[in-house]
C-alpha cells in the first residue's frame, strides 16, 4: 500500500510557498492530523486553527492548535484561508467547504487511501502480491537462521526496542525459547540491542521487507515462526478503561501482550557501566548545560514550534546555561542560538548526568535514559483522540524510579510555557 506519510510530505512540499502566504487550517482532528503537523513545521509552516465536526473536539487544543467548529473559523469566506483536507470522510468536508464558498483552489486536498483503494480488487492483487514478497522473504530467512529459530520483527520507535529488550530475558526462559534473530529497521535497534549485549542477535531489514513480511503473516499465520513486537495490535487497549487513568501502562503491552508474561514479571535493565560514564563531549559545563532534545514522533510528542524552543533557549542562555539539541540528519538541525550534539544510546546517560539537564519532548529517548541523575522536563503533547494517551505514556508510571518532572504542552499559554520551562531548571 502507498505510504500515507510520504504522500502528505510530498503534498505539503509541492505547496509551501502558496501555504506559507496563507492561514492555514486543517479540516478533521483525524488520524492523519498529526502527520499533516509534522510536514507543516518541516517545511516552516504553522497551522493557524483546526477545524472539526465533532462539537466535543471545540474549544479544545490538540498539538497546540485551537479546534473550532467549520462555521465558526471559516464564515464569512476568507479569501486568505487555505483548508487542507485529507480524511476518509473527505466527500462530506469538501461537500461543505463548497457550501461555505471556498472553491478548489483554496483547498489543499490530499486524497486519503480509502479513495485510492476503491478498487476493491485492485487492492486485494497488490495485498497479495505483498503476501507472495513477505513469504518469499521468510523462506530465505528460514534458511538462513534455521526453521526452529524465532524471528522478532523488531519495533520501529527507539523507545518500543529499549522496553522489549528488558523483557526478551523472561520471556526466553518462561517459554524456552533457544535461539531468536531480531530484525531490526536502522542502527538504533542495532544500538539498543547492544546495551543489552545482544547486538549480534539483531538483523537489519527494511521497512518494505517488514510491511510485506507482516501482511504475509496476517494470511499464514502460525505456519511462520514470526513474533511481532512492532505494531499497535494490542488486545489490551488503554481508551477500554473509563476515567481518566488506566491500570494499564505504554509498559504493560509488551509485558502482558506481546510476550505473555505475569504482572509480578520485572524488566532487566542494561548495566550502567564505568566507560558509558566516562564519555565526555567537548564543550559541555557540568550541571550547567541544558539538552533539548525538540525531535519527537511518538503518540504523545508535543508539536512545539522551532521559534518557541528558540526563545527557551535564549533565556537560558542568559541564565548562564549552554545550550545544546540533539539531532541526527538534515531534517534535525540545532535550534536556533543553540549547537547540535550527537552520542550514542549507550552514552547519553552519562552524557546527561555530566550536563546535569535535561529537556525533551516525549520520545523513545526518555525511556532509555529515565534513571539519568539529572534534572528532567519532559514535554508532552495532549491527544484529543485519546485522553488517557499522556496518563500511558507517562514515564513516572511506567518507571517508579523517573525522578523528573512531566508536562504538557497544551496546557499553558505560549509566554507561561516558556516561563515554566527556564524557571523549572533554576529551581
Amino acid at each position: 500500500m502507498e505510504n500515507m506519510e510520504s504522500r502528505i510530505l510530498e503534498a505539503v512540499k509541492t505547496y509551501s510557498e502558496t501555504l506559507l502566504k496563507k492561514r492555514v487550517v486543517i479540516y478533521g482532528c483525524t488520524f492523519f492530523t498529526k502527520r499533516l503537523c509534522m510536514a507543516l513545521q518541516r517545511n516552516g509552516i504553522q497551522a493557524d486553527a483546526i477545524v472539526d465536526n465533532d462539537k466535543n473536539k471545540a474549544g479544545k487544543q490538540y498539538l497546540g492548535i485551537g479546534i473550532f467548529l467549520p462555521h465558526q473559523y471559516l464564515l464569512p469566506y476568507n479569501p486568505q484561508a487555505m483548508v487542507i483536507v485529507c480524511s476518509v470522510h473527505e466527500k462530506e468536508m469538501l461537500q461543505s467547504l463548497h457550501e461555505m464558498g471556498y472553491e478548489d483552489s483554496d483547498i489543499l486536498h490530499i486524497s486519503s487511501e480509502m479513495e485510492i483503494y476503491a478498487d476493491t480488487l485492485e487492492y486485494a492483487r497488490r495485498q497479495m502480491e505483498a503476501v507472495r514478497r513477505g513469504a518469499e522473504y521468510y523462506r530465505k530467512a528460514a534458511a538462513e537462521y534455521g526453521k526452529d529459530t524465532k524471528l522478532l520483527v523488531g519495533p520501529k520507535a527507539s523507545g518500543d526496542i529499549f522496553i522489549a529488550c528488558s523483557y526478551l530475558q523472561a520471556w526466553c526462559l518462561k517459554y524456552d525459547i533457544k535461539d531468536y534473530v531480531l530484525l531490526g529497521l536502522g542502527k538504533n535497534a542495532k544500538d539498543i540491542a547492544a546495551m543489552f549485549g545482544i547486538d549480534e542477535k539483531v538483523k537489519m531489514i527494511s521497512e518494505e521487507e517488514l510491511d510485506d513480511l507482516m501482511v504475509a503473516y496476517m494470511f499464514l499465520g502460525d505456519s511462520m515462526n514470526v513474533k511481532f513486537i512492532s505494531e499497535w495490535t494490542l488486545t489490551i487497549r488503554n481508551s477500554y478503561f473509563p476515567g481518566r487513568q488506566s491500570p494499564i501502562v505504554f509498559r504493560d503491552k509488551f509485558k502482558l501482550e506481546t510476550f505473555r508474561l505475569t504482572e509480578n514479571t520485572s524488566p532487566q535493565y542494561p548495566p550502567y557501566c564505568r566507560q558509558d560514564r566516562d564519555y565526555v563531549p567537548e564543550g559541555l559545563w557540568k550541571e550547567k548545560t541544558v539538552i533539548m532534545a525538540p525531535y519527537a514522533y511518538s503518540s504523545p510528542a508535543p508539536m512545539i514550534s522551532p521559534d518557541i524552543w528558540a526563545e527557551i533557549a535564549d533565556v537560558l542562555s542568559s541564565k548562564g546555561y549552554v545550550v545544546y539539541t540533539i539531532g541526527y540528519g538534515e531534517k534535525e538541525p540545532a535550534v536556533k542560538g543553540t549547537r547540535r550534539i550527537q552520542f550514542s544510546y549507550k552514552e547519553a546517560r552519562g552524557v546527561l548526568e555530566f550536563a546535569g539537564n535535561f529537556l525533551s519532548a516525549r520520545s523513545g529517548l526518555c525511556d532509555i535514559v529515565h534513571m539519568a541523575e539529572c534534572r528532567q522536563l519532559i514535554i508532552y503533547g495532549r491527544n484529543i483522540r485519546n485522553d488517557n494517551s499522556v496518563e500511558f505514556f507517562s514515564l513516572r508510571r511506567n518507571y517508579p524510579d523517573f525522578k523528573g518532572e512531566e508536562i504538557i504542552f497544551d496546557d499553558f499559554e505560549r509566554q507561561e510555557f516558556i516561563d515554566y520551562v527556564t524557571d523549572y531548571f533554576e529551581r
